[in-house]
């Protein structure tokens, strides 16, 4: 639809090329979502926080409630996270095998992801509790 709405001009093979490409690239941007080692889907995961709680981004200091508030947001991320909608595959790459392969690893580290996170809220509210004495 796009090649004559646009007037690409391509041929049904350079499409089905081009369409994989993109899901290459796209499967190559979340690659870190399905390393062997989860925390390296943690740090990655982590250096998204400050894009996700703009109080943590402009400031050094910030309050209990906006960590707190960081948190939920970062837990309800993840938690929302379906690893049929991260890695894509069309005509046949990668094959069937390497996204199921892909899905597992992701649902694997995203749980040790979402444990961590649910840790951390767990000593926020105890630090919150401290404070409020």
């Amino acid at each position: 639809r796009c090649n004559k709405e646009f007037g690409l001009g391509m041929t049904s093979e350079e499409i089905e090329l081009t369409m994989q490409q993109a899901c290459d690239l796209w499967n190559r941007q979340v690659g870190n979502m399905v390393s062997g080692d989860p925390a390296v889907f943690l740090d990655h995961t982590w250096s998204l926080l400050p894009e996700q709680a703009h109080a943590l981004q402009n400031r050094n200091l910030y309050t209990i409630n906006e960590y707190h508030s960081a948190m939920v947001s970062m837990e309800n991320f993840l938690s929302g996270l379906e690893a049929d909608n991260i890695y894509l595959e069309y005509a046949g790459l990668p094959t069937r095998a390497e996204v199921r392969s892909f899905r597992r690893c992701f649902q694997s580290n995203r749980a040790v992801a979402v444990s961590y996170v649910r840790a951390r809220l767990i000593s926020v509210a105890i630090v919150a509790a401290m404070t409020c004495q």
